[in-house]
């Protein structure tokens, strides 16, 4: 890529590591199935003093979702089970059936009806504070734990997306049952092998490695050394330990050609099944079979996942017909991968980042915050930025109130209850003042 293209996507990259010094990010691009692009930016360790590079392993977290959907149509092509089939035909023991009944297709597409019952992030959890007792010792624990959560459903099977964990879990069990391999080899052997996929893998040994991450988390100010989140529970749903050049490996295969999959059985992945419902800055999207479908991204099909285990984020996306792709993963919550993928695809596509609606917020977040005040003094303003968002203090007669701040249709506006009570920028020289309701905000620092 050009030296325009590059500077702009790491001055991207470089402000969102702003907010946290620990932070570190590792992105590759490829366009027509070759790379174009890859750098690391930061540390991976937990003493600031080796660089993250392309190679270094990472927890991929939900990314891993789309290779067990891999292994179920893979299982499907070779005769070993339909997605149609009840669950309850592998796993009896499961009891999901409500209004209806469970197949494998509702659990690849978050339609059983059943909300999310928190294991992933229990288990998380339990690696961060370690003196919590533990639960989901063993299997048994985790089928009584699901069983009693379908009673929370809300819809018939196929009716809602509801993103569920502990169904990419059971399909995880499914693969292991009917390949007679477990998950973890069968994955090894019909997906990450063929692929080139060396570096990926399951299990904490795996960060062994001399180029991995090093897991922490910050309490308070102080950063601290946590445990990685390995669980036989996560791994279908989460527990994919790979690294970009891997990551961009597997992509590739939707991108290129030649690949060792059927081009029917990619395409059965990433058509779109359900709208996930979830308003989004590039408007409707569906889940696919372990993928996330966007068919209007600036006139393309944007296909894409995130993950999360805490310790450790990363991205996946591409554009099928555009033949790019992108892949990159933190060991930071605080950055915001999604944002950084949408951000290198736009700009593959030759469109400006101003027409991104984050970064238009970023940008005005960064001219705006400060503190103000009125004409008269009385009325104080603080606008100020906590994650990826703005909020606006109010203090008046001794009391404070606290409001966020959204853009929409292109208008700042302060969220009050029920009402949107729009931000007018006033140019004046050498500054920008504010009108809010009633009062003209003049910036005092």
């Amino acid at each position: 890529m050009d030296d325009a293209w590059s500077g702009r996507l790491e001055s991207f990259v470089s402000r969102q590591l702003q907010g946290d010094p620990n932070a570190c990010v590792a992105i590759g691009v490829l366009s027509g199935g070759e790379l174009v692009y890859s750098k690391g930016f930061g540390y991976r360790d937990f003493s600031l003093t080796k660089p993250v590079t392309d190679r270094t392993l990472f927890g991929v977290g939900s990314v891993t979702k789309s290779l067990t959907a891999l292994s179920i149509l893979l299982l499907e092509e070779e005769g070993g089970l339909s997605v149609e089939d009840p669950v309850s035909k592998y796993l009896p023991e499961y009891v999901l059936d409500g209004s209806g009944v469970v197949r494998i297709k509702h659990l690849l597409t978050h339609t059983s009806g059943i909300p999310a019952l928190g294991v992933a992030e229990t288990i998380i959890e339990e690696k961060f504070k370690s003196d919590r007792e533990g639960r989901f010792h063993d299997r048994s624990e985790f089928v009584e734990w699901v069983n009693r959560g379908s009673l929370e459903r809300v819809a018939a099977p196929g009716e809602k997306f509801l993103y569920w964990n502990e169904g990419y879990t059971i399909l995880g069990e499914v693969v292991g049952k009917v390949s007679g391999l477990g998950y973890r080899e069968f994955v090894g052997r019909r997906v990450l092998t063929p692929l080139g996929m060396s570096r990926s893998g399951f299990g904490v040994r795996m960060l062994f490695d001399d180029d991995s991450m090093e897991p922490y988390a910050v309490d308070g100010k102080r950063k601290i050394r946590v445990g990685f989140p390995d669980h036989p529970l996560l791994d279908a749903a989460g527990g994919l330990i790979s690294c970009v050049r891997d990551l961009l490996r597997y992509i590739g295969v939707f991108t290129s050609d030649p690949h060792p999959f059927e081009k029917k059985l990619l395409e059965m992945l990433i058509a779109p099944h359900v709208r996930c419902g979830l308003p989004t800055p590039f408007g409707d999207e569906y889940y696919g079979y372990g993928w996330v479908v966007n068919q209007d991204f600036y006139g393309h099909t944007l296909v894409y996942h995130s993950g999360n285990i805490g310790v450790s984020t990363a991205y996946v996306g591409f554009i099928p017909e555009a033949k790019i792709g992108v892949a990159l993963v933190s060991n930071s919550e605080n950055i915001h991968t999604a944002y950084v993928g949408a951000f290198a695809l736009t700009r593959l596509l030759g469109i400006e980042e101003e027409s991104l609606p984050f970064v238009k917020y970023q940008r005005l977040i960064d001219t705006l915050s400060g503190a103000y005040e009125n004409f008269s003094g009385t009325v104080r303003l603080e606008l100020r930025q906590v994650g990826s968002m703005l909020y606006a203090s109010f203090s008046q007669e001794g009391a404070t109130q606290t409001f966020p701040v959204i853009l929409e249709d292109e208008s700042l506006s302060v969220v009050v209850g029920v009402e949107h009570i729009p931000i007018e920028l006033i140019s004046a020289p050498g500054r920008v003042d504010l009108l809010i309701e009633r009062n003209r905000f003049h910036r005092v620092s």
